[in-house]
């Protein structure tokens, strides 16, 4: 084999397997954050109450695949959130900086039952958070929102505004922002 060849062969393998090593690799970030936070109902924004909202977990970032979350969100006063399961959040779309999944919280044991789901909006940091959650079998009119970083209604409302503008359409809620 000569100089030429043996050089041509160690790049095609390096090539290769920096290809692999890309395509494989998840680039996990570990994420433990707590920040306060308000939830309004959907119905009725005007019923707008300060909780905490807490992300433990790993995301998962790899090139040219899907991310994904897996580990817990919990809402201080939502007892379904400490409480049996939560699915791993599939990154569905990313705009802006802004990631949107879909959040299901599982009732522990088998057969597997969705008590509450929806959809989570989050930046990369994960300091702007906006959850839209309901119960499973339930009306709409049960529905309600979880935004953070945030102390109060308008804070929130800035938060979801801001969030809406770098995600754009697929953002909800809609009706509030200006």
């Amino acid at each position: 084999m000569t100089y030429k060849s043996s050089i041509l062969v160690m790049l095609i393998v390096l090539l290769v397997g920096g290809g692999l090593f890309a395509y494989f690799y998840k680039f996990p970030k570990e994420v433990n954050v707590t920040h306060e936070a308000v939830t309004y109902a959907q119905v009725d924004p005007e019923t707008t109450e300060s909780t905490a909202i807490k992300v433990e977990g790993t995301m998962y970032r790899p090139l040219f695949r899907q991310s994904t979350f897996e580990g817990r969100i919990t809402i201080e006063g939502k007892d379904f959130t400490t409480t049996g399961d939560m699915m791993t959040i599939y990154v569905a779309e990313s705009q802006g900086g802004i990631h949107m999944g879909n959040l299901h919280y599982l009732k522990s044991g088998e057969p597997l039952e969705t008590l509450w789901h929806g959809l989570i909006w989050f930046d990369s940091a994960w300091e702007n958070i906006n959850l839209n959650l309901g119960g499973a079998g339930q009306t709409s009119d049960q529905n309600f929102y979880v935004v953070a970083t945030a102390r109060n209604q308008q804070e929130a409302y800035k938060v979801q505004a801001r969030m809406s503008e770098q995600f754009g359409d697929g953002f909800a809620p809609r009706n509030n922002i200006e």
